[in-house]
């Protein structure tokens, strides 16, 4: 987004309501200028259809790009500045809807996946051109973003943290489910050994078994 509409956004379409006095029509329009890589900013001796060369025509040839209505002006949106580069607040939704920098085209894509807006944006793309002069590309950009971000990150973000509360859920659940064991259990087994032990060591050794008496025994004690 930022190497195909940096610039392209920042200049509107107005008429002229009395003498020096002009009244946005709230369309963008496409001055028809490049961008400068030395100044890092839209060239002013590059523009085709600025201000007074506006070539009023509507949708302009297979670029389909907006150059105004008949009696309009192609001028900077937010002081009607017969500029080329204007100022980043003439852009769309008070300076915030642009590519001019990587990270106003974040801010851009991130308002258009949540699904805020960005017919407009779209619209607005497809109205100031491109650099690659390529017909409809603003339009092709928007929808695939949307597309993308909107309908597969979003849901698969979402399901990831579905899936982190589900699994909390189901652990709290879990802990919750489980037999605590009887109150005293472990001190009345202490006590039960205990006590054995105890009666053991009243008896001293264990007592003998008794003997049976034989018959043989008898009678030699007898005699």
């Amino acid at each position: 987004g930022f190497y195909l509409f940096r610039g392209r956004l920042r200049h509107g379409c107005f008429y002229e309501e009395a003498p020096e006095e002009w009244v946005e029509t709230g369309a963008v329009c496409d001055p028809m200028c490049t961008w400068d890589e030395a100044t890092y900013d839209v060239a002013s001796v590059s523009c085709r259809s600025l201000g007074n060369t506006t070539k009023q025509l509507g949708y302009y040839g297979i670029m389909m790009s907006w150059t105004c209505m008949p009696g309009q002006q192609c001028l900077c949106a937010g002081s009607a500045a017969d500029e080329a580069a204007c100022a980043w607040d003439d852009n769309p939704n008070t300076g915030i809807d642009h590519f001019d920098s990587i990270l106003w085209s974040v801010v851009a894509i991130f308002q258009s996946i949540t699904l805020e807006g960005w017919v407009d944006v779209m619209y607005t793309l497809s109205d100031g051109g491109n650099s690659l002069n390529v017909p409809g590309l603003g339009i092709v950009f928007q929808i695939l973003s949307v597309m993308f971000g909107a309908l597969i990150i979003m849901n698969i973000f979402l399901a990831v943290i579905f899936d982190g509360y589900s699994a909390a859920d189901e652990g709290s659940e879990g802990a919750s489910n489980a037999t605590p064991a009887p109150k005293g259990s472990s001190l009345g087994a202490a006590v039960g050994a205990g006590n054995g032990k105890l009666s053991g060591d009243d008896g001293g050794a264990a007592p003998a078994r008794p003997r049976r008496k034989l018959s043989g025994d008898d009678g030699a004690a007898e005699g």
